[in-house]
């Protein structure tokens, strides 16, 4: 078993980033339909279909699956026999990626409401407790995101060293068995259950871990077998031949059916009723990820295409920019529902112009973000990466 080599190569870079702009449109369409599209609005425009944007939530749990495969897999390839990549540039590729955006927004933020100290908290990834609001409502992913890059630094850290490891697979251990009774109740007698506790602990990497998980899973079988996988799926005439199409299919309809029995439900009061949900949409987004790597599929344009690259590209700056773009919008929209009810416009018409206007006003705003803020510091990532390596 070797590390494969096409980890880097194009066809995995577009299938990811592609990746990425399904779980950002996902985000983007619960938050700009339960905004300004009523109920009935919704389930007259799109019909069943009407249970995807409300369940958009589950665009997060993607984007957690795709962060956790990504950074895991150069110690994965360390495993194999690969180059030991230095923890510091772990943590420096972290830092240039995430905090410049972020701050940036966190500094709007503060000049727009005046609260120094929830910017404060901010920065720090806690949280502002809605004081920065309507900035900050998406926020919570990114101080999960940065709980999850400072236990993966720890633990490759603590399992480098041979006398940690029995430690660190002990603690895995205890917390398998203390999450499974927490998801069973075991633990409601002393305070500690799903429906017992704070949002902090359901929003943490601590509940959300089964993403994180599924992504790290899936990194390793794709260092470790990818090349041989999709070789071998390549010469399989049944996936050749439609096969990889009915797997992915099964996948998405699994994933689907579980989020149409949940939709009616708001996402806090439903991890709250079905604490076990992390798990089975971590483990649904991860075989998609992990499908769409290695199978053979006639759909794959469906899923691999420029305008889902495009929309990964930008998904950073357009998570954080698209709430409160919304939020500000809503008078416009008001003006924009007024005029076109003047056209004798139907209502799922006047729902679908105001939301391509506000959202197209997001995505200009976004594809500047990325142009302004995101590139420069991407470049400057890349260099600090070449030095290393050159070092």
């Amino acid at each position: 078993m070797q590390a494969t080599s096409s980890g880097e190569s194009g066809s995995h870079s577009r299938a990811l980033e592609a990746a990425r702009g399904v779980a950002i449109l996902l985000v983007v369409s619960l938050h700009y339909t339960s905004i300004h599209v009523t109920a009935d609005t919704l389930e007259r425009g799109l019909g069943f279909l009407s249970f995807i944007p409300r369940t958009g939530w589950t665009g997060v749990s993607l984007f957690f699956v795709l962060s956790s495969f990504l950074l895991s897999r150069p110690f994965w390839v360390e495993r194999a026999g690969g180059r030991t990549p230095a923890l510091s540039t772990f943590y420096y590729r972290r830092v240039i990626r995430i905090v410049p955006l972020f701050y940036l927004a966190v500094l709007v933020a503060c000049l727009w409401t005046g609260e120094g100290w929830a910017a404060i908290r901010s920065m720090l990834f806690l949280p502002d407790y809605g004081v920065l609001s309507p900035f900050s409502e998406v926020w919570w992913s990114l101080r999960t995101e940065a709980q999850f890059y400072l236990i993966l630094g720890l633990g490759i850290w603590l399992l480098r060293k041979p006398k940690w490891r029995p430690i660190c697979f002990g603690a895995l251990a205890f917390f398998m068995v203390g999450y499974l009774m927490f998801l069973s109740g075991s633990l409601e007698p002393i305070g500690w259950s799903v429906g017992l506790a704070p949002v902090s602990v359901l929003m943490s990497v601590a509940h959300q871990w089964p993403a994180f998980a599924g992504g790290i899973l899936i990194s390793w079988l794709y260092v470790e077998w990818g090349d041989s996988w999709r070789e071998s799926a390549a010469q399989s005439k049944w996936l050749r031949h439609g096969g990889g199409d009915a797997v992915m299919l099964s996948i998405l309809f699994a994933l689907g059916f579980a989020l149409w029995s949940v939709e009616s439900v708001l996402y806090i009061p439903m991890i709250r009723m079905y604490g076990a949900w992390p798990l089975i949409q971590g483990g649904l987004w991860a075989s998609f990820v992990l499908a769409l790597l290695v199978l053979p599929l006639y759909t794959r344009r469906l899923f691999v295409n420029a305008p889902l690259e495009f929309f990964g590209r930008i998904s950073y700056s357009l998570y954080l920019i698209h709430y409160p773009v919304s939020r500000f919008s809503l008078p416009l929209r008001i003006k924009m529902r007024v005029w076109l009810a003047d056209t004798n416009a139907t209502q799922p018409e006047l729902a679908a112009v105001g939301l391509l206007l506000v959202f197209t006003i997001a995505v200009a705003l976004s594809w500047l973000s990325y142009r302004c803020v995101e590139m420069p510091f991407a470049t400057l990532k890349d260099r600090f990466a070449k030095s290393r390596a050159a070092s």
